[in-house]
C-alpha cells in the first residue's frame, strides 16, 4: 500500500515497483515485501485462470489439406488496419497470429495451466520465421501449431508454426520457436514437469512407445 496522502504519481510510481518486483523477484525490501507477495498471487492467479480455459478457438479443420501433421490449426481473420503502406499484412502481425496459436496449443493441454500456477512455464529462447507470400485484405488465414516429438530435449524443444491463406490457398508463412521450460520464481531453466511431457505426447499422437520414448529423453 502506498504512504497515506502519497500522490497519484507516487502511487503509481510504488505500484510499479511492485508490478516489476513480481516478475523480477529479486530480494524485495521490507517496506515492498507485502506488496510483492500480494502482486505475485495476484498475478498467478489471474495467468492461472486465463491459461485454465479451453480454447474455442481451435478447429478441427484443414480445408487445402496442407496442415494434416498439425494438431492445433485456428482460423484468423485479417483486419484492415492490420495492412502497411506497401497494402499487404505487416510482417508483425504474422509473428501475433503465431502467437495466438502457439497460445491456443498450450491451452489444449490438460497439464499446462497447473504447473503455470506455480511459476513453472515457457519462455522463447530463440524465433525464426520465413515470409513466403504476400497477404492482402480480405483474407482468412488457418495458423498451425505442433511440437515435433523428436526435438523435445531435457529443458527445451520446438515449436512448429505454419499459415495458409484462405485467398491464395497455400502456406505463406512458417516458423520455429525454440521454447525453454522456466521457473518463473527462481529465475532459472528446469526441466520439463513428466505429465506435461505426457500431454504432449497425447497432443501429437506419437506412434511410438511413451515409456521408451521418455527414457530417451
Amino acid at each position: 500500500k502506498a504512504p497515506p496522502g502519497s500522490s497519484t504519481t507516487s502511487r503509481l510510481s510504488h505500484f510499479q515497483s511492485c508490478f516489476s518486483l513480481a516478475f523480477n523477484p529479486v530480494s524485495p525490501n521490507t517496506s515492498d515485501s507485502f506488496c510483492f507477495r500480494f502482486v505475485q498471487k495476484d498475478l498467478h492467479k489471474k495467468t492461472f485462470l486465463f491459461m485454465n480455459r479451453i480454447p474455442k478457438n481451435i478447429i478441427k479443420v484443414d480445408p487445402f489439406g496442407l496442415l494434416s501433421e498439425f494438431p492445433c490449426i485456428i482460423q484468423q481473420p485479417i483486419h484492415w488496419g492490420e495492412m502497411d503502406s506497401f497494402g499487404h499484412l505487416n510482417n508483425v502481425q504474422f509473428l501475433r497470429y503465431f502467437e495466438t496459436s502457439r497460445i491456443s496449443y498450450m491451452q489444449s493441454l490438460t497439464t499446462y495451466a497447473k504447473h503455470m500456477e506455480n511459476g513453472i512455464g515457457p519462455i522463447i529462447y530463440k524465433l525464426d520465421s520465413s515470409f513466403l507470400g504476400q497477404v492482402k485484405f480480405p483474407d482468412t488465414l488457418y495458423v498451425a501449431t505442433k511440437i515435433p516429438l523428436d526435438t523435445i530435449r531435457e529443458r527445451s524443444y520446438v515449436m512448429k508454426h505454419c499459415m495458409v491463406s484462405s485467398e491464395e490457398q497455400r502456406i505463406v508463412a512458417e516458423a520455429t520457436a525454440v521454447i525453454v521450460t522456466y521457473d518463473y520464481r527462481a529465475q532459472k531453466k528446469t526441466k520439463h514437469p513428466q505429465d506435461f511431457l505426457e500431454s504432449i505426447f497425447e497432443a501429437e499422437k506419437g506412434d511410438v512407445n511413451m515409456d521408451d520414448w521418455m527414457k530417451e529423453l
